[in-house]
C-alpha cells in the first residue's frame, strides 16, 4: 500500500510537467502561424475597404494571433530546454539554437529562436 501512494504522488508530480509538451506541438503552431495569416490578410482589406472600427478590430485580432504563436513557441522551447543531459548544451547559430554533445554532434535545432 505505502508503495503504491508513493507511486502516485510521483505519477501526479510527473504528469502536469509532461502536460504541455504533449499539448504543444508542430502542428498547433502551424496552425497558430495560418491563423497569423489571415488575420493580417483581413487587417489588409479592412483597411483597404472599412472604416476606423473595423481597422481597430482588426488589428486587436492580429495581435491576439500573434500573442497565441508567441506562447506557443514559448511553451515548446521551455520544454524542451528542460530536457537535456549533462554532456549536452544549447549554442546560438544565427537565429538558430542548436542542441549539441560532447563530441560536437548536432542533437537538436530549434529554428528561428531569436
Amino acid at each position: 500500500m505505502r508503495k503504491l501512494i508513493i507511486l502516485g504522488l510521483m505519477a501526479a508530480t510527473i504528469l502536469p510537467a509532461a502536460a504541455p509538451a504533449s499539448a504543444q506541438s508542430r502542428g498547433e503552431i502551424r496552425r497558430d502561424r495560418q491563423e497569423l495569416r489571415e488575420e493580417k490578410r483581413e487587417l489588409r482589406q479592412a483597411k483597404r475597404w472599412g472604416d476606423r472600427r473595423d481597422v481597430r478590430e482588426e488589428r486587436r485580432d492580429v495581435s491576439k494571433a500573434r500573442h497565441e504563436l508567441r506562447e506557443d513557441r514559448r511553451d515548446r522551447r521551455q520544454w524542451r530546454r528542460h530536457h537535456i543531459r549533462a554532456d549536452q548544451r544549447w549554442i546560438r547559430r544565427h537565429d538558430d539554437l542548436l542542441l549539441i554533445d560532447r563530441r560536437g554532434r548536432v542533437i537538436d535545432v530549434i529554428r528561428n529562436y531569436w
